[in-house]
């Protein structure tokens, strides 16, 4: 067997090559540019918040990204950007998220949506079911 050595301008050129495939995003980043629709449901003893845009993508595997927070009284979830993936499946939807809330104690809970710097407040309901309520629609509404 012949003694192989590792010639440094082909790791060079693999380098290269593995680096500007292997670090490529694979989506991008998008402003909502729609009202946001949601609904609440229960499965397997946790709490799930359906978000869909109102407008329509040319690709079903567009999501909404979000930052939740949780604090004393109840839940903040910040609708951020619309993640664009560079692969699209077929057929066209909204893009979507769901937000895990986790397993909540029955009770009544303070939820504020946040969307392009506006604000809507609301009232999660747990008990056998969900149930959300919106007092005043700013770009979030009830589907």
């Amino acid at each position: 067997m012949k003694n192989m050595k590792l010639n440094p301008v082909y790791f060079i050129i693999a380098s290269v090559i593995f680096l500007s495939v292997g670090c490529k995003k694979g989506y991008e980043l998008e402003d909502i540019n729609s009202d946001i629709t949601v609904e609440s449901f229960q499965e397997d003893g946790k709490v799930y918040i359906h978000a869909e845009t109102e407008e329509g993508f040319s690709c079903s595997n567009y999501m909404i990204s979000y930052k939740l927070k949780e604090n004393n009284s109840g839940y903040t979830v910040k609708f951020k950007k619309v993640i664009v993936n560079d692969v699209c499946f077929s057929p066209a939807a909204n893009a979507y998220a769901y937000i895990d809330l986790g397993e909540i104690s029955e009770g009544q809970y303070k939820i504020e949506f946040k969307l392009n710097g506006n604000s809507t407040e609301g009232i999660l309901h747990v008990n056998d079911s969900t149930r959300l309520e919106i007092a005043t629609e700013n770009g979030v509404k009830i589907k």
